[in-house]
């Protein structure tokens, strides 16, 4: 089968970023590729919509001359090409990539002309498509990656159910939309590939870029096993406007198992942009409260106008007048936990 293939090195940081990211983002979230059109084969803009796959492509040594390189390729994710741009002023042509699961595929037949270091983008005869372990597609780059904490996280309800991001098609990408009032679950999976004979350790930050959202976290999030999984609540504030935004980074900090008082200045690794919007069901629980306490004063002015004058007992409108006391003692209660009045 031939699909297109993306392909970011470990020549430098900032390609090897790219795969960073890929590894780390939840199935559903957009990332942003460009690539110089002399490293793309064919017509990049009739691949938009099409399937393609991002891979690694190793011992890219930029000091060596292209022809004598010897690259090999690891395939990292599916995705779908969402969007494609080409800016002018800058020369680069803009992929925007939807991430699918992690598969490992293996190249076909393809000439050479077509590969990297040649070609940075092409449509490849590829094979095999077995989905892989997360923790397994790591080993297979770490080599690339030496002393890096990798990660991967989602955002879950309180039912822990996950929650898939949005695109924004004007601003080209990815976001949360949570509701205020509301918590939620941060669930993160670790792989640390410092050497186990090493002094040094890594350590994860989250922090939020809004008052209105946050994690209940410690400051930094160590990480005690090489492997780890944990959750964390993630719970959202009231705004007083109809949406906010914020951001949330992820930033990987380096400590000294023997210098306890050395670490790394903090590295953002990834973004997460949060948009917050009203909790319909605060507004909804208002609106029925009140609606009952007003029902509730109503029905016992029309029992109170029936009583009788002269004292008689009458067991029917005791047993309503109950009724309504226990209504509108029911909206009051509400109204009260609602708005947390004293």
């Amino acid at each position: 089968m031939k699909s297109i293939c993306f392909f970011s090195s470990d020549a430098r940081p900032l390609y090897k970023r790219d795969v960073f990211r890929a590894m780390s983002y939840p199935k559903g979230f957009v990332l942003h590729f460009r690539y110089d059109p002399r490293h793309i084969q064919g017509d990049a803009s009739v691949m938009q919509g099409k399937k393609g796959i991002i891979f690694l492509s190793t011992s890219n040594d930029l000091n060596i001359p292209v022809e004598d390189r010897i690259v090999a390729n690891i395939s990292i994710r599916e995705v779908i090409i969402k969007t494609v741009e080409h800016t002018s002023d800058t020369n680069r042509t803009h992929f925007y990539l939807e991430l699918g699961d992690f598969k490992d595929y293996q190249l076909g037949n393809n000439s050479p002309d077509i590969l990297p270091p040649n070609k940075w983008v092409a449509e490849l005869e590829v094979h095999s498509d077995k989905t892989i372990d997360w923790q397994a597609l790591v080993d297979k780059i770490k080599h690339s990656f030496t002393k890096q904490l990798f990660y991967k996280f989602e955002i879950l309800s309180d039912k822990q159910k996950i929650i898939a991001p949005l695109y924004n098609e004007i601003e080209k990408q990815s976001f949360y939309k949570l509701r205020d009032e509301t918590g939620y679950l941060l669930q993160i999976a670790f792989c640390d590939t410092e050497p186990g004979n090493s002094n040094e350790y890594h350590s994860l930050k989250v922090s939020s870029q809004s008052d209105k959202v946050k994690v209940v976290a410690p400051e930094m999030i160590d990480i005690e096993a090489r492997r780890d999984n944990r959750i964390y609540t993630l719970f959202t504030q009231t705004i007083s406007s109809s949406n906010a935004f914020g951001y949330l980074n992820f930033e990987t900090i380096v400590k000294s198992i023997i210098l306890t008082n050395q670490q790394s200045k903090p590295v953002t690794d990834t973004t997460l942009k949060i948009e917050l919007e009203k909790n319909s069901r605060r507004s909804n629980a208002f609106a029925l409260n009140s609606i009952l306490a007003a029902v509730s004063v109503g029905y016992a002015k029309v029992l109170s106008d029936k009583v009788d004058v002269n004292g008689n007992f009458s067991l029917s409108l005791t047993i309503q007048f109950i009724l309504a006391a226990i209504l509108g003692y029911y909206a009051a209660f509400n109204l009260y936990k609602l708005f947390d009045k004293k």
